[in-house]
């Protein structure tokens, strides 16, 4: 196919609607005072969504088409039931800031995929950590991995599906928080392996290293077993909170002095089944 370019273009083109600019108008719309007209709004599955949470917030809106009108409420109201952000990950993320600013308890959920993709981002560097402790292993030895508990029970769980490796799988319990959300120093052991680590690799596996006591004392404690090699990875590091003269062998991601929640981090006990990472802002 031989294509010459034209002298001249003749008519006109209408472009569809741009999502992502539809999305961030019709939330404008629904903050603002009086009525909002938008022309060529898309027409797209994942504007659909912020529109339908938009109704649900208390606002009205006309929609004919690709024309939609907006009447906007300034401080949006309560919704009766979740969210429905369906695929839409925009929705998700610009109404979350919106709704921080408002009094209010709500919550949002979207479909699989959309609940899926916050830990895509956690899952590839479990995978790149699994590697690199295949490579570390790459005798016939068998390796032990022991996670911390309780805190490290579901990165744990996905980290050893990373492994190419025969893996053991051991235990330990210590405390360190209690019911702060800062760590006391004081690390109390409370559950022990059951497996003998004489002569044995071990890899030692905790959800967040924070001062980095506690792995500290873990690692004098397995040390004083005799293994061949004893190993430490994280899921989170917190380097600017560091205490002891201690780095992990292997980390998932760096963060900063912030107190986090969800994929097995807990606050009193609570908050461990949340699908994602989340940094805690108020505890009111």
């Amino acid at each position: 196919m031989i294509i010459k370019p034209a002298r001249n273009v003749l008519g006109s083109i209408r472009l569809p609607g741009d999502k992502s600019i539809s999305h961030r108008y019709a939330m404008l719309g629904a903050l603002a005072e009086g009525t909002t007209r938008l022309s060529n709004f898309s027409t797209g599955a994942d504007c659909a969504s912020t529109l339908a949470c938009l109704r649900q917030l208390g606002c009205q809106i006309r929609l004919s088409g690709s024309q939609v009108e907006i009447d906007g409420r300034e401080r949006l109201e309560q919704p009766v039931s979740s969210l429905d952000c369906g695929n839409s990950g925009s929705t998700m993320r610009m109404l979350a800031g919106i709704l921080a600013g408002h009094a209010f308890r709500c919550e949002m959920h979207g479909d699989e995929s959309l609940t899926r993709r916050p830990m895509a981002r956690v899952m590839m560097p479990l995978r790149e950590m699994g590697a690199e402790i295949t490579k570390k292993c790459a005798s016939k030895d068998e390796l032990i991995v022991v996670s911390v508990l309780k805190g490290s029970f579901m990165f744990y769980a996905d980290l050893i599906r990373c492994i190419e490796a025969d893996v053991k799988s051991d235990f330990l319990g210590c405390s360190s928080y209690g019911n702060s959300t800062k760590s006391s120093g004081e690390v109390k052991l409370t559950l022990d392996l059951t497996n003998g680590i004489e002569n044995k690799n071990v890899l030692l596996v905790e959800d967040i290293i924070d001062t980095g006591l506690t792995m500290d004392f873990l690692r004098r404690t397995l040390m004083a077993r005799k293994p061949k090699n004893l190993w430490t990875s994280a899921l989170l590091f917190k380097p600017k909170a560091m205490k002891a003269d201690f780095k992990p062998d292997f980390v998932g991601f760096e963060v900063g002095n912030e107190f986090v929640v969800g994929y097995g981090l807990d606050y009193q006990g609570y908050y461990r089944n949340l699908p994602y990472i989340a940094q805690v802002t108020s505890l009111n």
